[in-house]
């Protein structure tokens, strides 16, 4: 049996359980290195302030508690704690391909509390004075030893309840916990959501921010700094690198807290400098590849273990299909929300990023069609999609007739203003048959030069000169598979061909909502028609075109015969990426 089976079987039982990690001191009470001594132990727990009698020496690891669905048939050796009220479905999570971040996963935990004999969360529980199971409850007393549960990670194991139990029949998707609540009932509730909440501006900026100030009023030209406080140097200093201090951008190599200094530094003046003013290090990258910037934004400044970032894997992959010429230079002068930057590279380098809670890591897709030409699986209404339940509607807004491109900043500090920027590429539609315009500008401090500048516009406008439609659909849980970022065919009557037939109208999918726990869910989906054929040129010594089979085909774009624009058998030409 497997889930897939039991997914299709009438009468199916949802079971969930809640798997969540809280930091734990791994030491004993009392026991070297742990030297606390008393008659009232500690609960080995995060709340070092109130419980931990030896600071230095804790120790911290991952305890795991457990609470799953209260059914009457409690499977036999799980050790977890029956107390799971609901799990509610997935809501805001969505991509938005063409522009940015797109929306966070939020999902909310009802727990019930209740008394407890506390003896899965406290070693040392038969040594207490009091009675747990009488005194406080499962719940308050678990939060008052860890209050800084934000940011921990919560794992929701869903699936079907089969005799004997089977834990391969549950699907795993983790999260971290944005906060705990509770309701009139008693009830413990967790909102979790996805890991890239951990990018948002006000939890996470690059570059990291820095203390150092002018030791002594700075006269313009002068050939050194030095920083204060003594000792700031090299505490949160690089040993070279760029500053800034106030709008006025220097390079630097460092010797304890003496700077050495060149000025003139990305169209910034050289001016006057008080003491007490700030010295900023700056981010700066040069033609690097915005994966790797990307995986330095969300390992380093957001702190997201490199378990769930797959750059030598599955990002790997789209960087060899898409994006090896997606390279970007920019200096990040001042402390800045890592969300804003992630929004720009996903808008300029058109790609998108997610948090894939099933198969638990941050995706990367590029706004490119399927590889290969391959075709995509077609959903129908007879036979996916769940009777009465497909919406459509246009996104007029979404519509592209114009990019305005403005790249290669004069001044590195002011990167708002349009007359900032040396060059500005316009690519308008060739025949826009519609009665409006609708242009979308880019200032990009990324961009450098006029091919890039190019390739975003031509991206642009491939994909949304005409106005994209949002599909919203229910689907069986047989159908659960449909993930975000998949490209599909929709076989509807909602959108018809002029002679009234069904459009195979290809989309991309861009969320996926859990309507009722292992029972049903709805799809949102949105346009992906790319007007030209995309693919890398084929290696020397294949067949030629007109002899090659299908499957040939797909492994790579042909050069178009010279007399004419399509080739032998009337197929498009390919555009190269």
């Amino acid at each position: 049996m497997s889930l897939e089976t039991e997914r299709k079987r009438s009468g199916r039982e949802p079971f969930a359980i809640i798997e969540w990690d809280l930091d734990y001191c791994s030491l004993t009470y009392g026991t070297a290195p742990c030297t606390a001594a008393g008659s009232t132990k500690c609960y080995n727990t995060r709340n070092i302030n109130a419980d931990c009698q030896d600071i230095p020496n804790f120790t911290s690891s991952i305890k795991t508690h457990s609470f799953c669905t209260n059914v009457a048939n409690h499977p036999q050796g799980l050790n977890s704690i029956p107390c799971l009220v609901s799990v509610s479905s997935v809501t805001d999570g969505e991509i938005t391909p063409g522009k940015g971040m797109g929306e966070r996963i939020s999902r909310k935990i009802i727990l019930q509390d209740m008394p407890y004999h506390d003896r899965n969360h406290d070693k040392y529980w038969n040594e207490r004075t009091y009675d747990a199971e009488s005194q406080g409850t499962l719940f308050g007393k678990l939060l008052a030893c860890n209050p800084y549960h934000e940011g921990s990670v919560i794992r929701i194991k869903s699936g079907y309840l089969v005799s004997p139990f089977d834990p391969a029949l549950l699907e795993t998707r983790t999260y971290v916990v944005n906060k705990v609540e509770r309701n009139k009932n008693s009830q413990v509730v967790i909102t979790v959501t996805d890991f890239l909440r951990l990018a948002d501006n006000d939890k996470a900026q690059c570059p990291t921010v820095n203390t150092g100030v002018l030791a002594a009023d700075m006269v313009a030209g002068a050939a050194t700094l030095t920083l204060s406080p003594a000792g700031i140097g090299n505490s949160e200093y690089s040993a070279s690198g760029r500053a800034r201090i106030n709008d006025q951008l220097v390079d630097f190599t460092r010797v304890n807290d003496v700077m050495t200094l060149t000025h003139g530094i990305g169209g910034t003046s050289t001016d006057d400098h008080d003491a007490g003013d700030t010295v900023q290090e700056c981010k700066v990258w040069t033609d690097t590849n915005v994966i790797d910037i990307t995986y330095e934004l969300l390992n380093t400044y957001v702190g997201i273990d490199a378990a769930y970032l797959p750059l030598a894997t599955d990002w790997a992959t789209e960087r060899n299909r898409w994006m090896n010429a997606s390279k970007a230079t920019a200096t990040i002068s001042e402390p800045e929300g890592v969300f804003d930057l992630l929004t720009e590279l996903c808008e300029q380098f058109q790609f998108n990023i997610w948090w894939d809670d099933k198969n638990q890591k941050v995706q990367l897709k590029a706004n490119m069609p399927l590889f290969g030409n391959a075709v995509p699986e077609t959903l129908t209404e007879k036979y996916h999609m769940v009777e009465d339940s497909i919406s459509s509607k246009d996104l007029p807004k979404n519509r592209i007739s114009q990019v305005w491109v403005l790249y290669n900043p004069k001044n590195l500090v002011e990167t708002d203003e349009n007359r900032n920027y040396r060059n500005w590429f316009i690519n308008p539609v060739a025949e826009n048959l519609y009665l409006s315009e609708h242009v979308r500008l880019i200032k990009s401090r990324w961009i450098q030069s006029e091919g890039q500048a190019s390739a975003l516009a031509g991206r642009l406008l491939n994909r949304f000169k005409n106005i994209p439609k949002r599909l919203t659909f229910n689907v069986d849980a047989k159908d659960g598979d449909i993930t975000v970022g998949d490209i599909r065919i929709l076989d509807t009557d909602e959108i018809q061909s002029v002679d009234g037939s069904n459009e195979a109208h290809q989309v991309q999918i861009v969320a996926v909502s859990e309507i009722k726990q292992g029972d049903s869910f709805r799809v949102s989906a949105m346009s992906s028609y790319f007007s030209s054929r995309y693919a890398f040129i084929t290696q020397p010594g294949v067949v030629d075109y007109s002899s090659a089979s299908e499957d040939e085909k797909k492994l790579g774009a042909y050069i178009s015969e010279s007399l004419g624009v399509n080739f032998s058998d009337g197929t498009k030409p390919y555009l190269i990426p």
